[in-house]
């Protein structure tokens, strides 16, 4: 008989369960010992308040060249 009894698979699945819940705690142990120190940084990283354009203005951010022109998608076939 090749069928496998639910006393023989048991043992296997509870010891790749205790694996893999082991491996979830200790990743959310390690996001929340290293989140406070990420945001420390990050707030290190921003000095002073973000500023915001409100004058109406064209973004000057294509240095007097043209902005990019609206095109189909270069990600595949055109028809629908």
């Amino acid at each position: 008989d090749t069928l496998l009894s639910i006393n023989q698979i048991a043992p296997l699945l509870g010891r790749a369960y205790k694996t893999i819940h082991t491996a979830i705690r200790e990743a959310e142990a390690a996001v929340q010992r290293g989140f406070p120190l990420t945001w420390e940084l990050f707030n290190q990283t921003v000095d002073g308040p973000t500023q915001v354009d409100e004058s109406g203005k064209v973004c000057s951010g294509y240095k007097g060249q043209e902005p990019p022109r609206n095109s189909r998608s270069r990600g595949g076939s055109s028809r629908t």
